[in-house]
């Protein structure tokens, strides 16, 4: 694609203002949308199914569960944890992990035979809702809420040297090498590589280390 070399002109426009453009600079950049990166706070969490088990020394109510021995060194009592049910879906209940079996055992999951182990989350304040017998899901906090610098999945790209972004400086598109994290619902954690005031940007089309491209936000 022919480009036009004009690094003095800022190009940084609305959408409303790419039409006042001449046709001939619009057709000669490539084009770019800015990105945000946002600061969510997330937890990392263990997610089981089990089944409500009322205590009949103290008529308090447990969720039983059984963790994969995969997951197992991850837990401990104390725990905190949220619990929900398709019994009680407009509720959620607080919990705590009260106990952690000993040994494991071999259980049918499914079509599949699996080593498991038994924990109990204690139901904090359970109320009339709540029966023995419910099946209810349990998320297990098993770590601090810790706040992470996200951006969209399409923002990251590789080469051979690592996982990189598109910053733009001085109209340009500039590799940015970060260091990436988990993967997440809202997008992949970037735990180093950018700073506060970098404008990230992905290109709407093959773009390449120091092209001039226009901004369309």
């Amino acid at each position: 694609m022919k480009k036009i070399i004009c690094t003095a002109v800022v190009f940084a426009v609305t959408a409303a203002a790419v039409a006042l453009i001449p046709d001939m600079l619009i057709e000669s950049y490539p084009t770019a949308r800015n990105v945000s990166v946002e600061k969510i706070e997330h937890t990392d969490k263990y997610e089981l199914t089990g089944s409500i088990v009322k205590n009949t020394k103290d008529g308090g109510m447990y969720v039983r569960a059984y963790a994969s021995e995969k997951e197992i060194s991850r837990i401990f009592t104390g725990q905190k944890a949220e619990i929900t049910g398709d019994a009680f879906p407009d509720c959620v209940y607080s919990g705590e992990v009260s106990y952690i079996a000993d040994f494991a055992s071999v259980k049918q999951l499914g079509n599949t035979a699996k080593t498991v182990i038994e924990i109990r989350v204690d139901i904090i304040s359970p109320d009339e809702r709540l029966k023995p017998g419910y099946t209810a899901n349990t998320s297990i906090m098993l770590s601090e809420p810790e706040i992470m610098s996200v951006v969209p999945y399409d923002t990251v790209d590789y080469d051979d040297n690592g996982d990189f972004v598109y910053v733009l400086e001085d109209n340009k598109a500039v590799k940015r090498y970060v260091k990436t994290g988990q993967e997440l619902a809202e997008g992949i954690e970037i735990i180093s590589g950018i700073s506060t005031g970098d404008r990230i940007i992905i290109p709407d089309e093959t773009c390449s280390e120091g092209d001039t491209v226009l901004i369309v936000e």
